[in-house]
């Protein structure tokens, strides 16, 4: 927990007796970070794709011994295949140890391709002159090789030695396909 110690000296006098003593304090500051758990609510499956519209839901944690008042979130990203629909939220209060999330809403452009790495920032902002920043990633798409389209061709594999490589129907893994090392 952050925090800062000082100690004050101290000298008490009361008619003709004098005391010396120290006072120890303890402030304690909140900790403002952006968590990595990103919710992401498309009405679908969970994860962005092209062309999707979608809330995401930031978990903003105080990691300080001390509450955050009045904190303003405001989501960017230079990705020219991102739009931010809605770039700011709000948090009136945040102890000390919690965690609440803040919610953005943001357009993929159909043009970006699977498997594309979107960058945002969130720069958090409380009382008391409080200031920070967090980033985070998110995948577009699903990047998924399930050998349902019978052969190697959905991604470009490589093969190595003299193994023969093929797809087999008998025994798969999952569904209906996978792959097989004939010897």
């Amino acid at each position: 927990m952050p925090s800062h110690s000082s100690s004050l000296a101290a000298t008490m006098t009361a008619n003709e007796d004098e005391w010396d003593g120290n006072i120890y304090l303890t402030a304690y500051s909140p900790v403002l970070e952006v968590a990595s758990t990103i919710t992401i609510d498309d009405g679908d499956n969970g994860r962005l794709d092209p062309g999707d519209t979608a809330d995401l839901y930031v978990p903003i944690e105080n990691l300080g011994g001390a509450a955050a008042t009045n904190i303003s979130a405001l989501l960017s990203s230079d990705d020219e295949l991102i739009t931010i629909n809605s770039d700011s939220d709000n948090i009136a209060e945040l102890l000390a140890a919690g965690s609440e999330d803040v919610m953005f809403n943001v357009s993929v452009s159909e043009d970006a391709e699977i498997g594309h790495v979107a960058n945002f920032m969130v720069d958090l902002t409380a009382d008391n002159d409080y200031a920070t920043s967090g980033d985070f990633a998110l995948n577009i798409g699903l990047c998924l090789e399930d050998f349902e389209s019978g052969s190697f061709a959905m991604y470009p594999w490589e093969f190595d030695g003299t193994a023969d490589w093929g797809i087999s129907e008998d025994s798969p893994y999952r569904h209906l396909c996978s792959p097989i090392w004939r010897y």
